[in-house]
């Protein structure tokens, strides 16, 4: 399962970055052989799931609290983490908003998982690499729509942040401890 995190917008709809990611989410999930599913956290979200079937969703997690609206961190965090460890999807997609830049390192430390434990599956992806060895950007295979202008290929920051744990020793805490 791929599980997208929908952000929602001011107006209550689904945030646009978060439909684009189950555009996306669509043709990794059916490229994996495997179900889409989405995430939406807030208030009073009716059928908010109505938006997101048409791109290509087929299951949505909806939790609907005051508590959830507007965004805070630890609320969304505990239901996140809490769908994620029931439900284990392969891939968690979420936008590169500030919503999104805070929740996953907190999901990634907390669950000890995040980008390192799909390295080895994905860089076994068929077209990960150009002819001179070079990794190309995208999730899984090259996808350069996803590429960004600042964090792209050969970026020290996302080199380090996905390739740094696996240099630990396997008895270190990272790996360790539960």
């Amino acid at each position: 399962m791929i599980l997208i995190y929908c952000e929602l917008a001011e107006n209550g709809h689904i945030a646009d970055v978060s439909l684009e990611l189950c555009t996306k989410g669509r043709s990794l999930a059916t490229r994996l052989n495997t179900q889409l599913a989405a995430l939406v956290c807030g208030n009073a979200l009716g059928e908010i799931e109505k938006q997101l079937y048409p791109f290509g969703v087929d299951m949505v997690f909806k939790a609907d609290d005051k508590r959830l609206s507007p965004y805070r961190t630890l609320p969304h965090f505990s239901v996140l983490s809490k769908v994620i460890e029931e439900n284990r999807p392969d891939i968690v997609l979420m936008g590169a908003t500030c919503v999104g830049r805070d929740l996953a390192p907190r999901i990634s430390s907390y669950l000890r998982c995040g980008l390192t434990a799909v390295i080895q599956r994905v860089m076994r992806a068929p077209d990960m690499f150009d002819e001179r060895g070079f990794l190309l950007p995208g999730v899984y295979g090259c996808q350069p729509e996803l590429a960004e202008g600042y964090i792209n290929i050969g970026s020290l920051y996302l080199c380090s942040a996905v390739f740094l744990p696996l240099g630990l020793p396997p008895r270190d805490p990272f790996w360790a401890d539960p």
